[in-house]
C-alpha cells in the first residue's frame, strides 16, 4: 500500500457518507479506513488508527466539524483535513477555519472531485479547487464579512437566478435600490461582479446552496 492515502469519512448524512466512502474505496490512490456519523465516532476511530486524511462535514450535531478539528490540532495529529461545506452556517465555518483545515469543498462536489482533492492535498504546492476555496474563505473570515438582512435576501434571490427587476418586485424595492444592494454585496465579498459574489458565497459556506428552492 505504499503511496496510498488512508482516508476516514466523517459525515452525519448516511447517503452522502456512503457515496463518498464507496468512491474512495474504489479509487486505487486511496484506502478507506473508516466511516463515522458523528464527531465523537470519528475520534474513536482515529484513536484506533490515525488516517492520512479526513473528509469532514463542518455541520454535524454534537461534536461538529470545528470542534473535532480543534481536538485534532490540539493533539498535533498529522492528519490532512478536507472540509465539506453546504449545511454549515457562517459561525460554524469561521470556527472551523480557525483550526487550519487543508482544503474546502462544497458539499455537492461529485465524489470523484473529492477523491482528486484528497490526492492534491498530499502534494505540496499543487493548485486545486479546494485550496482556492479555502483561501477565499479565510480572507472572508479575516475580514469578518457581515451582510445585512436585505443583502442576504438579495444574494439568495440572485443565486436563484432572479433578475434585478424580479428581485425588486419580490422585495418591493425599486430597481436602483436592488442595484445599490448588489453593489454593497460585491464590495463586502471582494467580488468584481454579482456572478462572482454568488460563486464566492457558495464556495465559502456563506450561502447554503442546498437550501435554495
Amino acid at each position: 500500500m505504499a503511496g496510498v492515502i488512508s482516508v476516514l469519512v466523517a459525515d452525519d448524512h448516511p447517503l452522502v457518507r456512503e457515496h463518498l466512502a464507496q468512491a474512495i474505496a474504489t479509487d486505487e490512490r486511496l484506502e478507506l479506513v473508516g466511516e463515522a456519523g458523528s464527531g465523537e465516532e470519528a475520534l474513536r476511530q482515529i484513536d484506533r488508527r490515525v488516517p492520512d486524511a479526513l473528509v469532514l462535514d463542518v455541520a454535524m450535531p454534537g461534536l461538529d466539524g470545528a470542534a473535532l478539528l480543534k481536538r485534532l490540532r490540539e493533539r498535533r495529529l498529522p492528519i490532512r483535513v478536507l472540509l465539506l461545506s453546504g449545511h454549515a452556517d457562517v459561525v460554524q465555518m469561521r470556527n472551523a477555519l480557525r483550526y487550519r483545515p487543508d482544503s474546502l469543498l462544497l458539499m455537492d462536489t461529485n465524489a470523484s472531485g473529492v477523491c482528486d482533492e484528497l490526492v492534491a492535498m498530499e502534494a505540496e504546492g499543487v493548485f486545486s479547487a479546494g485550496r482556492l476555496n479555502l483561501e477565499r474563505a479565510q480572507v472572508l473570515a479575516r475580514n469578518r464579512v457581515e451582510l445585512t438582512g436585505r443583502e442576504w435576501e438579495v444574494l439568495k434571490l440572485s443565486a436563484e437566478g432572479l433578475t434585478r427587476a424580479e428581485i425588486g418586485k419580490r422585495l418591493r424595492f425599486g430597481p436602483s435600490t436592488v442595484r445599490d444592494i448588489r453593489r454593497d454585496i460585491c464590495t463586502k465579498l471582494g467580488a468584481p461582479s454579482m456572478q462572482v459574489a454568488i460563486v464566492t458565497a457558495m464556495r465559502t459556506g456563506l450561502l447554503d446552496v442546498l437550501k435554495i428552492a
